[in-house]
This record gives C-alpha cells, sequence and structure tokens, in this order.
C-alpha cells in the first residue's frame, strides 16, 4: 500500500512540471501590457532613472540621459556624463516611464521582426528593450536600457 502512495504523489507532483514544459511563450503584447499593469499598480509618480540609447543610424542620443520625474511631469533631462541639459524632444517619446510605454505599444503596433524586452519585477518599468524591424537589414535595430531607477517618496 506505501509503494502505491508514492507513486501517486510522483505522478500528481510531475503533472504541472509536464504542463509547464507544454506552455507556448508569452507575446511580447502580452507581457509589454502585464509590465504596464505592474507599473501602474505601483503608483509610482516621482521617479529618477539613467535611459541609454544603442542604435546606429537614429536621432537618439548616444551618451546616457538622467531623467528626473515629479508627479509625472519631467523636471530635468540632462545628460549623465556632465550634467548638461537636454531637449526632450531628442528623446522622441521616451521620457517619462508612462510615455516609454505609449512608445513601445507604438513600436509593437509596426510589426517588428525583434522585439525583446526584460522588465522591473518590482515595478515594472523595461529594464532593457531590443527592437529590430528587419532583422536583415543593417543598422536599423535600436537598443536602450533603464538603470539606477530610484523612487522618489
Amino acid at each position: 500500500m506505501h509503494a502505491w502512495f508514492g507513486r501517486s504523489v510522483l505522478f500528481v507532483s510531475a503533472a504541472p512540471l509536464m504542463l509547464l514544459a507544454c506552455s507556448t511563450p508569452e507575446q511580447p503584447s502580452e507581457s509589454l501590457a502585464a509590465a504596464e499593469a505592474r507599473w501602474q499598480a505601483a503608483g509610482v509618480h516621482s521617479y529618477d532613472y539613467i535611459i541609454t540609447f544603442s542604435c546606429q543610424l537614429c536621432t537618439l542620443p548616444s551618451r546616457p540621459v538622467s531623467i528626473n520625474v515629479r508627479s509625472d511631469t519631467i523636471l530635468s533631462l540632462t545628460y549623465a556624463d556632465d550634467g548638461s541639459p537636454l531637449d526632450t524632444a531628442a528623446l522622441r517619446g521616451y521620457v517619462t516611464i508612462d510615455r516609454t510605454f505609449q512608445r513601445l505599444h507604438q513600436d509593437l503596433l509596426t510589426n517588428p521582426e525583434v522585439f525583446t524586452a526584460t522588465y522591473d519585477p518590482t515595478f515594472g518599468y523595461p529594464r532593457q528593450v531590443h527592437i529590430d524591424m528587419h532583422a536583415n537589414t543593417a543598422d536599423d535595430e535600436m537598443t536602450f536600457s533603464i538603470s539606477t531607477f530610484a523612487r522618489i517618496p
């Protein structure tokens, strides 16, 4: 009787693992929506962060940018290395986290061949995003990362 019980427990314990192995990966739009929902639920309205872009043929800044947001409004936008000011137009919509989510939704509507993103597990903001419109075309990809994020009380 004990041997049969042990086998039943093993079978039941392995069942969730088999289900996980058969699951499909989450779509970029689904993971983006889930991250944005986590951001909204966290209720962060004042924060500081640094955003760094990497792209060959784009007009985004090539140096890290320090962004300070208070009550969902940009307080300051400067180059992180020397503190010199930067115009918000230079960031093409990547200025607040809310606007960054809007921009990423717009980017997904263009059906890029590659869209990979990692999101902060606590607040949901995008930590790193890579977008490549045409995988076989050189220099059309764009990557950005958000670092040193700090919530301001």
